[in-house]
């Protein structure tokens, strides 16, 4: 009996308490509705957004890989990859890509100067080039190694225009800034090397100096005529002590 009562008295408490809710509820209905509502509404918007940031991010890197592709073909339009490169180096959804897209914009002005057939294609080539290269270095100063690559790439251009200090001034920067165990820091320390020998100077063999003759007044000996060719001088022919007959015709090589 007790048992059972037990069992009554939490039957009725349940009883009450889901009453309690189902009146809560259908007070609140409006509420919950509208709360349940803006739920999925977030959940939407969070899911599409997340959507749209990663593909903000991925697209960039596509297209800077499909540019990299065309870079390599002989018959690419190379005006055309090149806008291209500006535009993905230009946006700021994916920095990383679009350092990289700077940089490789930098390298291939650079390689146009080196093949110009005229001085200001070259110049204009060159200043394009340190102009992407100087981009690198104001806008990604939180990526050490895009900027020392940067750098690196100005020392070539000084030296290539003769410039040594500067592109001292550029290779020291990129070995100071390039991480430990980076490509780019070998080559910084090899061109920094490079550089150093070539500015020491080379000894030129000394000249012997003009002696006039011995005595003043005295002209000069002059040198025996040439035997074969009278016109030019030379040292005269030994005298053959065995001369060949007059009347006999001297044969010449046909092979010489």
């Amino acid at each position: 009996m007790k048992s059972q009562r037990r069992h009554e008295l939490q039957h009725n408490v349940l009883d009450a308490k889901l009453g309690q809710i189902a009146a809560f509820i259908k007070k609140r209905a409006n509420t919950i509705l509208w709360a349940v509502l803006l739920a999925a509404i977030a959940v939407f918007i969070g899911t599409w957004g997340w959507r749209k940031y990663s593909d903000s991010i991925r697209q960039p890197q596509m297209d800077f890989e499909a540019l990299t592709v065309r870079l390599n073909a002989r018959d690419a339009n190379m005006d055309d990859v090149l806008t291209k490169l500006k535009a993905l180096a230009g946006q700021d959804s994916n920095r990383k890509v679009a350092a990289a897209a700077s940089l490789s914009a930098a390298v291939e002005y650079a390689n146009q100067a080196l093949m110009a057939r005229d001085q200001l294609t070259k110049s204009q080539q060159e200043s394009a080039a340190s102009e992407m290269y100087n981009s690198v270095i104001g806008r990604f100063s939180d990526m050490p190694e895009q900027v020392a690559k940067a750098y690196l790439g100005l020392g070539e251009l000084a030296a290539g225009k003769g410039e040594i200090a500067a592109a001292k001034s550029n290779y020291e920067q990129a070995l100071k800034l390039a991480p430990n165990g980076y490509p780019v820091k070998e080559f910084a320390s090899k061109a920094l090397a490079d550089l150093d020998r070539l500015a020491v100077p080379v000894a030129l063999a000394a000249t012997a100096p003009f002696e006039p003759s011995s005595a003043p007044g005295v002209p000069a000996p002059s040198l025996p005529k040439n035997p074969v060719n009278p016109g030019q001088p030379g040292t005269p022919a030994s005298p053959d002590p065995t001369p060949p007959a007059r009347d006999v015709p001297i044969h010449r090589n046909p092979q010489k």
